[in-house]
């Protein structure tokens, strides 16, 4: 049996190490996580049933995410999506796939819903960008467009690039 050790030959049932960060550092179920701001109200809400962190990237894998985004006064930002991939300490979340951000109208503010794929976004900022297809929609009224760049904090902004159509109910 020691033959092929010998001849350099390895048996198939042997498995050969796996490169440096194939394997996760450390890993969670069922996570949930909660930052607050300096007087210890809700900045950002995590929940994800499954995460990995690879030490050699830096970079966390997620699970069908959900990220809630508090603000004072205004309902959450909800976003989710099939995976998520968080890298540079936290700061930089892609979304691959298909993704939904969704916030409950609250006093003057308008219920959104936004469906889109390949979300890229900055944490400290709340802004969030995408070249694929994107609809929002909030009550009667729809937009549809080709990129966005969206900032997710008040005042709310949300840049629609390309081929932009929309229908505006007046009620």
């Amino acid at each position: 049996m020691a033959t092929w050790w010998l001849t350099g030959d390895t048996p198939s049932d042997v498995r050969q190490p796996r490169p440096v960060g194939s394997f996760p550092n450390s890993y969670a179920e069922q996570l949930t996580v909660t930052s607050y701001n300096h007087d210890g109200i809700p900045h950002s809400r995590l929940q994800t049933p499954r995460m990995r962190y690879y030490e050699a990237t830096d970079t966390t894998l997620l699970d069908k995410p959900i990220l809630w985004r508090y603000s004072p006064d205004h309902a959450p930002w909800l976003i989710q999506g099939e995976t998520a991939q968080i890298t540079q300490a936290g700061e930089k979340i892609s979304l691959p796939g298909p993704v939904t951000i969704d916030r409950a109208g609250l006093g003057a503010s308008p219920p959104y819903h936004i469906e889109t794929r390949d979300l890229h976004m900055v944490a400290a900022t709340n802004y969030a960008e995408t070249d694929q297809a994107i609809r929002v929609e909030s009550e009667d009224h729809w937009i549809t467009a080709i990129g966005m760049q969206g900032w997710l904090q008040e005042p709310v902004r949300i840049k629609l690039l390309n081929q932009v159509r929309g229908h505006y109910d007046r009620q």
